[in-house]
Formats: structure tokens, C-alpha cells, sequence
């Protein structure tokens, strides 16, 4: 690459050492406590050139500090974290999601929830970039998926200013702050993909943001009526005190297997079957809550009942991981103070 760009973002000279270079970003806290890849000139020009964007292109303003995200910036934590130059696109697209006002980056940056930004991708990019839809998709192994998670918390951190224990307030964090992407397994669905459901083409690619707060893991091995699986699943959407059913609303998330979906259409279920079910009988007394107050949360009871879901399509239902009807995921959200956010994926030019 002859000519660099005019960069905007300082320089500094470091001994060619990683020793040296993860020393350097430690002591200034420009990272995640990983080790690092440098951010030479050369490698954050390798990472923007694939995608057409201007280095100065101004993406959007990232809370809370009100930080101009610029490509360049962007692209320097990307390049820190792993990213290979087909990746930015989809690193791009999530910070925007992120910037979006609706998604309310200020609050999930600096409360004391332990609250990660879930990366979904969608469409024909999963393939050509190896993104994980299948068996482990949540876990380790994957550069793409780790990689993208790490570079939108990157973001966060150096851009946004979430810097841990200062702005950051979480009381424990959470693993998913270090990365959490992956794809869903439109392949292992009989419904429509979420991006399909969000009004794009099937044949468009994009990636939806969203605030999660905990994950729960709930084991239906011997599960074989899709009326148990929902019923399994009802109680822990619906477990006391989660920002969901505190508030009664945010769009929180049944993660579920090809497995799963293939029982549950085998029975007449749809999503928009399965999110009535589970809308109904998602449901706590508010009585299990004691004499809890909530400063700013209002409980929002009717009839006696709390609920995590204000509408039944509230809920976001996804199909990743495995074949097997062994596990699903229920993922609570940072309740009615957030919203997921879809945007659609610039290809390389």
C-alpha cells in the first residue's frame, strides 16, 4: 500500500515487542486486558481500504462522553482486536446500531447492570465471513465471532468512554463484555430469520444490537411436547426482579435450536404462536417480590401479575447452536430502557 491515508489519530513510537505494545494500552486503559494487535498506519489502512469508507466519515456520536466515531476510529479497534479487513463492514453496521438514540448507549454504558451488547448476524455474509450460527456459537474457536464482539467493545471503551469500574458502573460485569456475536442458523429454521421479520430481504445482510443482561440456561433433554419446552421457558422469562419484569417491558430473548424449532413446527407453532404462549404464561405475582421498592422502576402489575413482555411480539426468538433439543437460552434485556436496533450491512466494494 504506497500511499497512506491522512490519519487524524496520534501516533506513538513503541519498541517492536507485544510485551511493550500490551504494557503501553494497559497502563493507558485502551483495552480489554487482552493482548492486543499494534494499530500500525499500515494495518488500519489494510483494514478500511476492502470496505470504499472514508477514514473521516463520521459514523455517528457514541455516549457517554459524546464521542465523534469516526471509520478510522472504528477501524483502530479493529484492528486491535483481531478483526480481518472483512470484518469492518460488520463492525460498522453495529456501532451504528449502537449510536442509534433509541438504543440508549449513554445508560447501557454506565449502569450498574451487567449489561453486554449482543451482536446478531444475519443473512448470506454469516457464510462468507465463517460466522458461527451452529454447535458453540456463543463460545470460543471462532475468529469472526470473537473478533467483531471484541471490536464493538473496543468501541465502547475507547470511543464511547464505557471504561470499567469509572464509567462503567457494573457491580459484577459480565463475560459478554469481552465479545458476544454470532449468527443465526436461518438454515435450521422453518420461520422467517429475524432480519425477515424486521422488514429486509432475506438476501440482505445485517447485524441487530442488543442489551443483554444475564443468560439462562435451561436443560429440556427429555422434552419431546413443544407445550413443555414453552413451559419450561415461561418461568425463567418471567424470574423476579430481571429489568424485564420489573418494568414490564424491553424485548428479551429465547434462543433456541434447530432442535427446538423443528419439534415446535412439527405442532402448529409459530413465533407469533409461540411469543402468544409464552406473553400469557410468562407471569409472576407481584407478591413474590415482597416489600421491594425500585427507585425509577415502577412496578407495573395487572391483575396482581408482573410481566416481561408489554406485546407478544416484544420477544425476539432466534435459532443458533446445535441439532439437538437439549438447551435453550433465555436472555433478559436492560428492560424498557433500550432497544434492539437492525441495520443492514455494507458489502465490500
Amino acid at each position: 500500500m504506497a500511499d497512506l491515508p491522512a490519519f487524524k489519530s496520534r501516533v506513538h513510537e513503541l519498541p517492536d515487542s507485544p510485551e511493550a505494545v500490551l504494557a503501553f494500552i494497559t497502563e493507558r486503559r485502551w483495552g480489554d486486558g487482552l493482548p492486543v494487535i499494534p494499530p500500525t498506519a499500515e494495518r488500519v489502512a489494510a483494514m478500511i481500504e476492502p470496505s470504499g469508507r472514508a477514514p473521516d466519515e463520521v459514523v455517528g456520536v457514541l455516549g457517554p462522553v459524546d464521542a465523534d466515531v469516526t471509520v478510522e476510529k472504528v477501524a483502530i479497534n479493529a484492528v486491535m482486536a483481531g478483526c480481518l479487513p472483512a470484518y469492518l463492514p460488520v463492525v460498522l453496521a453495529a456501532i451504528e446500531g449502537v449510536i442509534d438514540p433509541a438504543f440508549n448507549a449513554r445508560s447501557v454504558q454506565a449502569t450498574t447492570n451487567p449489561v453486554a451488547v449482543m451482536a446478531v448476524v444475519n443473512g448470506p455474509i454469516r457464510h462468507a465471513l465463517d460466522i458461527n450460527c451452529r454447535r458453540g456459537c456463543l463460545g470460543p474457536g471462532w475468529r469472526a465471532n470473537a473478533t467483531i464482539g471484541r471490536a464493538i467493545r473496543l468501541v465502547l471503551i475507547n470511543v464511547g468512554g464505557g471504561l470499567p469500574g469509572e464509567v462503567d458502573k457494573a457491580v459484577h460485569g459480565m463475560p459478554g463484555k469481552y465479545t458476544f456475536c454470532f449468527g443465526e442458523d436461518e438454515e435450521g429454521s422453518p420461520w422467517e430469520p429475524l432480519h425477515v421479520e424486521r422488514g429486509f430481504d432475506r438476501a440482505t445482510s445485517t447485524v441487530t444490537v442488543c442489551a443483554i443482561q444475564d443468560m439462562v440456561n435451561s436443560l429440556t433433554t427429555g422434552v419431546v411436547k413443544s407445550e413443555t419446552l414453552l413451559k419450561i421457558a415461561a418461568p425463567v422469562l418471567a424470574t423476579p426482579a430481571n429489568n424485564n419484569t420489573m418494568s414490564g417491558g424491553g424485548e428479551p430473548v429465547l434462543l433456541i435450536t434447530r432442535g427446538h424449532a423443528e419439534m415446535l413446527a412439527r405442532d402448529g407453532f409459530t413465533k407469533a404462536s409461540c411469543r402468544q404462549y409464552l406473553y400469557e404464561h410468562a407471569t409472576v405475582p407481584v407478591e413474590a417480590l415482597g416489600d421491594a421498592e425500585y427507585p425509577g422502576k415502577p412496578f407495573q402489575p395487572v391483575d396482581g401479575l408482573l410481566r416481561p413482555l408489554r406485546r407478544p411480539e416484544d420477544l425476539m426468538i432466534l435459532v443458533a447452536g446445535g441439532d439437538e433439543h437439549y438447551h435453550h437460552q433465555v436472555m433478559h434485556t436492560f428492560g424498557e430502557d433500550t432497544k434492539s436496533i437492525t441495520r443492514p450491512i455494507q458489502p465490500i466494494q
